[in-house]
């Protein structure tokens, strides 16, 4: 092409759109390898396409389970996807019309820290319709270039979704997984323990907060304690200079 230089590649950056099934959420039967019975679960994604997560259909009480959607690593249907090798399991698991292929209503996602130490997870649905939105929707949220390459600060955005939505029985946020994303070792859960009280907020291990009482600036604010570094409150006071701080998730994306 004249005028082109030559080995230069323009590349758009769009940002994350995740469409409105996946954030209304589709039914599905949960299995993998080691599964002797599915789960019938509700699985749903973020408006903002950061986390996958859950709900036991049966179970109302129990916790969400969740996965985040950076750790995938492939999605697939059809003649790609698993299908369980117990006869027995395939029958629970086989949802809708006979006509169609298991595979074909199957959605297999392949997910770890790295492309060693890979773990997989099914779902599946009651129609090929369904399982083909969800391996491509989630294939593009994972793979998208942007977010791959997003600031520190959306991933704190990340955190409160994260923790957020993956709720307790009875709808609150368990200090438990405060504690499990912050407290990289043992040593650390004084210190998120510590940075909790600061900020105002239940501490116990066995103690649950209401979303509403953990907005974004909750967060913040418990970061700032728990990092305890220059650098943060240099952001954030930045930050206040451009903007009236409008510290909840979707002004905050904003700035950026």
């Amino acid at each position: 092409m004249a005028g082109a230089r030559p080995g230069v590649h323009l590349v758009k950056l769009k940002p994350v759109v995740v469409s409105e099934g996946l954030i209304k959420g589709n039914k599905f039967i949960k299995w993998d390898d080691d599964s002797t019975v599915g789960t019938p679960v509700t699985l749903k994604v973020d408006s903002r396409g950061f986390i996958l997560f859950w709900k036991d259909q049966h179970k109302p009480e129990k916790d969400m389970d969740c996965l985040e959607i950076a750790l995938i690593r492939d999605t697939r249907t059809g003649r790609n996807a698993r299908t369980p090798k117990d006869p027995k399991l395939r029958d629970t698991v086989n949802m809708g019309s006979t006509d169609i292929p298991l595979e074909d209503k199957t959605v297999t996602i392949c997910y770890g820290t790295d492309l060693v130490s890979l773990n997989w997870v099914n779902f599946t649905s009651n129609a090929r319709e369904v399982a083909r939105e969800w391996t491509d929707e989630l294939f593009k949220c994972a793979t998208n270039l942007l977010r791959l390459n997003a600031s520190p600060l959306t991933f704190l955005e990340k955190a409160h979704n994260k923790l957020s939505l993956v709720l307790s029985g009875d709808g609150k946020i368990p200090v438990r997984n405060i504690l499990r994303m912050f407290a990289a070792h043992k040593d650390d859960k004084k210190r998120v323990e510590k940075a909790l009280e600061a900020a105002s907020l239940p501490a116990g291990r066995n103690d649950a907060i209401p979303p509403s009482k953990f907005t974004f600036e909750d967060l913040m604010r418990f970061y700032r304690h728990l990092v305890f570094r220059s650098e943060v409150d240099k952001i954030f006071h930045s930050l206040g200079a451009k903007k009236k701080l409008y510290l909840t998730a979707s002004k905050f994306v904003e700035l950026f």
